[in-house]
């Protein structure tokens, strides 16, 4: 286990996941957060996915999550899990909206997600509305992070985790061996979706 961190500041990225009543991200964030000897934790209080997209754009409006979200900008590092879309759906994100909306998102042609956000083969973002009900950071603004390091593991990601790399978003990559060896053995990137992460192709595979 790890019992020490540099002092650095800790937020959350993305709001509560469906069926996760104590909030294990923001429980995880304040864990991080006490390990680095921070003084306070930026969680957001709310749930990932808000049916009424009205309302969800009020709970983006309210100063505790506008704060939060604010503090996006200021971000150094991010960690990120991958979720995969196909050809089996793994995905916390997809698995947190309701079923009618969970069946669009696996018709939309996309391959991977990260945060909720929607990745397909060639490493564009899909477009929707999905964005319009949910508190998570947007694709862009982690393009803007000088780091962000994508986590995943098991050969069914392969995939996906092959298309997020070719979005450009993730600067580093932590998977298992298993994942390791099925994406050597995938086509090259050799260009990224966010041209800003020029590099990043080279660093993620």
């Amino acid at each position: 286990d790890i019992d020490y961190l540099p002092q650095v500041e800790i937020v959350q990225l993305s709001g509560r996941f469906g069926g996760d009543i104590e909030n294990s991200a923001a429980q995880l964030t304040r864990r991080t957060a006490a390990l680095a000897g921070a003084s306070t934790a930026r969680v957001i209080r709310a749930p990932f996915f808000i049916d009424d997209a009205r309302q969800a754009n009020a709970a983006r409006r309210h100063p505790t999550i506008a704060a939060v979200v604010a503090d996006f900008a200021r971000i150094t590092t991010a960690v990120v899990g991958i979720g995969a879309m196909a050809p089996v759906p793994m995905s916390v994100a997809v698995a947190s909206v309701p079923p009618r909306v969970a069946e669009r998102l696996l018709n939309s042609g996309a391959v991977g997600e990260i945060q909720g956000s929607l990745f397909a083969a060639d490493g564009h973002v899909v477009a929707g509305n999905l964005w319009r009900h949910t508190m998570s950071i947007t694709p862009a603004a982690l393009a803007r992070i000088p780091r962000v390091i994508a986590a995943a593991a098991g050969v069914g990601k392969t995939q996906a985790v092959h298309a997020v790399c070719s979005s450009g978003v993730p600067t580093d990559l932590v998977v298992d061996i298993e994942l390791a060896n099925a994406l050597l053995a995938m086509p090259p990137i050799d260009e990224v979706f966010h041209h800003e992460r020029a590099d990043s192709a080279q660093m993620c595979i």
